[in-house]
C-alpha cells in the first residue's frame, strides 16, 4: 500500500510509520483508513509478481 501526502510525494506503508514517531502498526491503519474514506489520501496496492 501507498500514500500520497499532500506535497505529492508517495509512500509506502513502512515509510509512512518510519516517519511518524511512535505511532503502533494498529493506530496508523485506523488513521489510513478514516483518511481514504474521507477522501484525504488514496490508497494502492502494488501488483504482485507471480
Amino acid at each position: 500500500m501507498s500514500t500520497q501526502p499532500i506535497d505529492g510525494e508517495r509512500l509506502r506503508f513502512t515509510d509512512l510509520q518510519r516517519r511518524i514517531a511512535g505511532i503502533s502498526q494498529r493506530m496508523q491503519t485506523r488513521t489510513v483508513r478514516n483518511l481514504e474514506r474521507d477522501a484525504l489520501v488514496t490508497r494502492t496496492a502494488p501488483q504482485s509478481s507471480p
